[in-house]
């Protein structure tokens, strides 16, 4: 809902900054409500880059705010060109150039393809520049504000037609935590797994694949391993054929993207007739494990929304219209990707935090709702 006096300060400010052409646009609530979120702003929001600024602040000076000027300014989070200025008893708050000194590749609203995320709407007659919510979405989880991304993003979803949905394996599809610690435990070798994975799994992949499948794993007998994944293939969850038949009964494409064993994934994806699989495997050759480990996957922390944004390509869909289904850290960047990221069975809150959509329980069928 906007108020009269906000739609009021967007149209002297219209009527003071008539180029369209230069670099600047509503943000913020403001440009939320305007584009149809439920939010309430109190205050607008401007951005621009750094000679536009300087042409905002000459139109806008005769409503600068007492005691205040338009300068650069320093603070923890944030150094912009700033200016503050009071229209129709809004606060009105003038961005230029800002720098984010807490986000990887900083200049989040201010990089040349955000402005080519610009476009015009006409709200209560009036022409306003405004950034398009994907790219809002994308600087909100950037700068770690959560809340107003889940509220762009519900509000995102339900204008989307789902066409993919991904689903991490242990603890989502099956009634496990971690083929490979269970794998270490078959091969008496439980502790030191526990410790090298503990010490490389988020940091080094490629050393935790060195010291596990290179040195510790190869030349043993592979026969326990197989033992292993039959018994993991035994434990799939509560609800997961009824999920995956109303899943198939929508036309949804569908995907595994596990960090676990690719002999497990690829197997139980033949059972549930899951069309695409990714994960990694452990080398063997004349049942024994050969030291090799082809990792396509790896930890997942920084690979799962890779693997979505090109499977999306490949079958011509766009990321906004799939749905991952998660419950580690590792599914956090897909769940931030994604149109839909559903946590399932999870008590981990960032991983929660990161979804917009928390399913309690280990019954996947409890996710069916959330399909459309």
């Amino acid at each position: 809902m906007v108020s009269n006096n906000i739609v009021e300060a967007l149209r002297i400010i219209s009527s003071k900054v008539k180029n369209n052409n230069l670099n600047w646009a509503i943000i913020g609530s403001a440009n939320h409500a305007i584009q149809g979120v439920d939010v309430e702003p109190r205050d607008i929001d401007i951005l621009a880059d750094l000679e536009t600024g300087k042409i905002i602040n000459d139109c806008l000076k005769e409503f600068t705010r007492s005691n205040t000027k338009y300068e650069y300014v320093k603070k923890e989070r944030v150094e912009a060109w700033i200016g503050i200025y009071d229209i129709a008893g809004v606060e009105i708050e003038l961005i230029a150039e800002p720098y984010n000194k807490n986000v990887r590749g900083a200049d989040l609203w201010t990089e040349s393809e955000n402005f080519s995320a610009k476009k015009i709407i006409n709200f209560q007659g009036i022409n306003l520049p405004v950034i398009n919510l994907e790219r809002e979405l994308y600087a909100y989880t950037a700068i770690n504000r959560l809340e107003k991304a889940k509220l762009i993003r519900n509000f995102l979803n339900k204008k989307k037609e789902f066409k993919l949905i991904c689903f991490d394996m242990d603890g989502v599809l099956l009634d496990t935590v971690n083929f490979w610690l269970d794998l270490h435990e078959k091969y008496g070798t439980l502790e030191e797994g526990r410790r090298l994975t503990e010490k490389y799994m988020e940091t080094d992949y490629k050393k935790l694949v060195k010291e596990v499948a290179e040195k510790m794993f190869k030349g043993l007998n592979s026969k326990s391993y197989f033992e292993l994944v039959e018994e993991h293939l035994q434990k799939i969850l509560p609800g997961v054929k009824e999920t995956l038949k109303e899943v198939h009964k929508l036309g949804l494409k569908t995907a595994i993207i596990t960090g676990s064993t690719l002999d497990v994934a690829e197997k139980l994806a033949y059972k549930l007739d899951i069309e695409n699989v990714f994960g990694n495997k452990l080398v063997t050759e004349n049942d024994i494990f050969t030291g090799e480990f082809e990792w396509k996957v790896g930890s997942g922390m920084n690979t799962k929304h890779k693997i979505i944004e090109h499977l999306c390509s490949k079958l011509n869909i766009k990321v906004d219209q799939v749905i991952h289904v998660g419950d580690g850290l590792n599914d956090i960047m897909a769940f931030r990707s994604v149109g839909r990221g559903i946590a399932f069975n999870t008590q981990n809150e960032l991983v929660k935090d990161a979804a917009n959509i928390i399913v309690e329980g280990n019954d996947l069928s409890k996710i069916i709702p959330y399909l459309r």
